[in-house]
């Protein structure tokens, strides 16, 4: 009977050890479903989910004809690493696994060589709810590119055999975002300089954003001394993301510049000019916290000037940016821990690993409490006791 856990993904593929499968028990599949309020739509369009989360769905288990099996089990497991190709083949990668937690939805408590012992269920659907809670703890968010990927993802499997491998396997991905404060309060930034006989002054009301808004500033330009020969040639003004990959020595530093926009060039001085950037909808958080992932935002405005020297001379201001999770004015929970703290490294049990929740009208005494996929308790002794 059931008990809980959640995901995106979804890939069929089903082996056995000692047991050829007749063709009307290859149509034998799981599937994961998410229900319609699990998570929280993120500006770009996806289902993501925060530190405190519940993943709400079910799992369908499709039995084309009747089969006996030890269990069905549905885990939720989070991973980091970083590619072969971008470490160096001469490194030891870093340790990829964070968690990884399971409970059993159907089936035996423990394993069972004599298939004889094993339950059988009759062809037919069944269905299996669940409901996973993340702890408070700051994981990395699930995101790829060539050098790294951090993942999680829900997946459930039918085992028989005891060394076997899982059959009638669904993998959903789970989209985890972090809680990144926007801005606690007003800071205003502003910052002069100057170049020949011309001074600029850059006022930036808000330098905390969340993504899909528009970061608004003003650009003061005025005359220091003559300035008969210099020209004002064009104002421009971009956002560039900086990501950094580190592991052991080895960094890797992309820079990509996601926002652009350019003001009309001034024909005289003094002049102030009010500009707007927008933060893409896409923009992923500004990330401190992580092993091996740092995600940066600066805010450059460059004023470009034409003097009377072969050498065209340039005011270039740098804003630190941050692109948050929270609205503005909201502080992350007190309670809140980063994955890579002392305290949650340091601890081996459950309390900062997810939990499944367990429906007391659907659980009957055949249902496995979580555990971790490292360290599982000993049931035989419980069951003894």
């Amino acid at each position: 009977m059931p008990s809980p856990l959640a995901s995106l993904a979804r890939a069929s593929i089903s082996s056995s050890i000692d047991y050829r499968p007749s063709l009307d028990e290859q149509a034998t599949f799981t599937k994961i479903t998410l229900t319609p309020d699990s998570g929280v739509l993120h500006p770009d369009g996806r289902r993501v989910f925060y530190p405190g989360s519940t993943i709400n769905g079910t799992v369908t288990f499709y039995v084309a004809s009747a089969i006996r099996a030890q269990h069905l089990k549905i885990i939720l497991r989070s991973s980091e690493r970083l590619e072969y190709g971008a470490t160096g083949w001469g490194s030891n990668p870093p340790p990829t696994h964070v968690f990884a937690v399971k409970t059993h939805l159907w089936g035996l408590k423990h394993k069972e060589p004599n298939p004889n012992k094993w339950p059988r269920l009759e062809a037919g659907t069944y269905t299996y709810p669940f409901a996973i809670e993340l702890p408070m703890v700051n994981y990395n968010m699930t995101y790829q590119n060539q050098s790294y990927q951090s993942f999680f993802s829900l997946q459930t499997a039918v085992v028989r055999a005891t060394d076997s491998l899982p059959e009638y396997t669904d993998v959903y991905p789970i989209e985890f975002m972090p809680f990144i404060a926007t801005s606690l309060h007003k800071e205003v930034h502003t910052e002069a300089k100057g170049v020949d006989h011309v001074m600029g002054e850059i006022i930036v009301p808000e330098t905390g954003f969340l993504a899909g808004e528009t970061a608004s500033f003003q650009l003061r330009l005025t005359p220091n001394g003559p300035c008969t020969h210099n020209k004002i040639v064009s104002v421009q003004a971009k956002l560039k993301q900086i990501i950094t990959i580190g592991y052991d020595g080895y960094y890797r530093m992309e820079r990509n510049d996601i926002s652009t926009t350019k003001a009309t060039a001034p024909q005289s001085l003094p002049e102030t000019l009010s500009m707007e950037l927008c933060i893409p909808k896409t923009s992923l958080p500004s990330i401190s916290y992580s092993s091996h992932l740092k995600i940066l935002y600066q805010l450059y405005v460059t004023v470009h000037l034409k003097s009377n020297t072969l050498f065209r001379h340039k005011i270039k201001f740098a804003v630190p940016i941050t692109v948050g999770t929270l609205g503005r004015g909201i502080s992350p929970p007190r309670e809140l821990l980063s994955y890579t703290d002392r305290e949650v490294l340091c601890e081996s049990g459950m309390r900062f690993k997810p939990r499944f929740l367990l429906n007391e009208q659907l659980c009957d005494e055949d249902n496995l409490p979580a555990y971790d996929e490292c360290s599982p308790p000993t049931y035989q002794q419980a069951l003894e006791a």
